[in-house]
């Protein structure tokens, strides 16, 4: 059976159409749908049907002919219309998100991700002998050979793609971290084009987290490294340039 727990219902439809139904036609009516749904066809018997909705044979006789003009013979099966055209647009959906997926995780991305995930994987296990940050990376800045300009720029760009409010300190701040940590030279821009565009794709309801998320995902840094160079940035970021508003 098909897993689709939900169907659109239109409640001005239903009732232009269903006006003159007594309250147990509704009732069957209604219910006939949801088993339509769910087996995208009704068996035209109407003692099964019967036993499909829990009624008396001779009850369920005397209703359904108040709901029969609702339902076509196809091929020895009862369709609605209506639901048939549902199930195809639900369909068609489905269809899309799988190749959706299909397209985003194909075989030579995996195996890049794969190849990815062991070097990362390589670097995390040397790092107990070389690491990457130490205890005089993570508590200043002064090693960083931070650029503020780049980092302005960089963060202006990215604003350009989240688009935070104005008076969004959270956005904004979202913005000028990144700038930041690409700045320091130990993340790529390439990083943050990956995460702006994961962004756009995904439509997150909060952008500003799931860009987080992505960047720290994209950069060439064991995931506590990066979090703790994106807390290293100046608690006062400058200020850049106006922002564009949110849509």
């Amino acid at each position: 059976m098909p897993r689709r727990p939900w169907f659109p219902f239109n409640p001005s439809d239903y009732l232009a159409d269903t006006r003159l139904l007594s309250l147990e036609a509704h009732g069957l009516y209604f219910l006939l749908l949801q088993h339509h749904w769910m087996m995208e066809r009704l068996p035209s018997d109407l003692d099964t049907l019967a036993k499909l909705t829990g009624q008396d044979r001779r009850k369920f006789r005397r209703v359904f002919k108040e709901v029969c003009e609702f339902f076509d013979d196809a091929n020895g099966y009862f369709v609605n219309k209506r639901m048939v055209a549902e199930i195809a647009k639900a369909k068609e959906k489905t269809a899309k998100a799988k190749d959706s997926a299909a397209a985003r995780w194909k075989p030579d991305d995996a195996n890049a991700m794969r190849s990815h995930d062991l070097d990362r994987c390589e670097r995390n296990a040397n790092q107990n002998q070389q690491p990457e940050l130490n205890t005089t990376y993570v508590r200043t800045t002064t090693n960083l050979n931070f650029d503020e300009e780049q980092a302005r720029s960089i963060a202006r760009e990215v604003a350009v793609k989240l688009k935070p409010k104005e008076a969004d300190a959270r956005g904004r701040e979202a913005c000028w971290r990144a700038g930041y940590v690409v700045a320091t030279g130990k993340v790529q821009s390439a990083a943050v084009d990956g995460a702006l565009r994961a962004v756009a794709e995904e439509k997150p309801r909060n952008r500003f987290t799931f860009f987080y998320a992505c960047l720290r995902e994209r950069a060439d840094l064991a995931p506590d490294d990066f979090r703790r160079l994106w807390n290293l940035a100046p608690k006062a970021p400058p200020p850049i340039t106006r922002l564009p508003e949110h849509d």
